[in-house]
């Protein structure tokens, strides 16, 4: 059965979504949209300081260094709250669509 073709880009992915949880942990599509937005909008705005700072000091050539600076402006804009996205970051920080 291939249901999960069917319908809008969110009805397919919480369709899809869901057939990967067992029954009692399905999410509604509202949920769903709701974590990717939230996703997207803070690993987009780690991805604009780590690729201002990157631009602003060119000759800093430790990676650990910078990511220190851009984590800890992330928790200071965040109210404390650590960066919790650094795996998928790293898949996505040369993608222009989160920069």
């Amino acid at each position: 059965n291939h249901d999960y073709f069917e319908g809008d880009e969110w009805t397919r992915i919480t369709t899809i979504f869901n057939l990967s949880l067992k029954e009692e942990k399905h999410q509604t599509q509202a949920n769903i949209v709701g974590k990717w937005m939230d996703l997207k909008e803070k690993i987009t705005w780690f991805n604009r300081w780590y690729h201002h700072l990157k631009k602003s000091y060119p000759y800093t050539n430790n990676e650990e260094d910078l990511l220190e600076i851009v984590k800890d402006n992330y928790i200071f804009e965040h109210v404390g709250s650590d960066f919790e996205y650094e795996e998928a970051w790293i898949l996505v920080k040369n993608n222009k669509y989160f920069m």
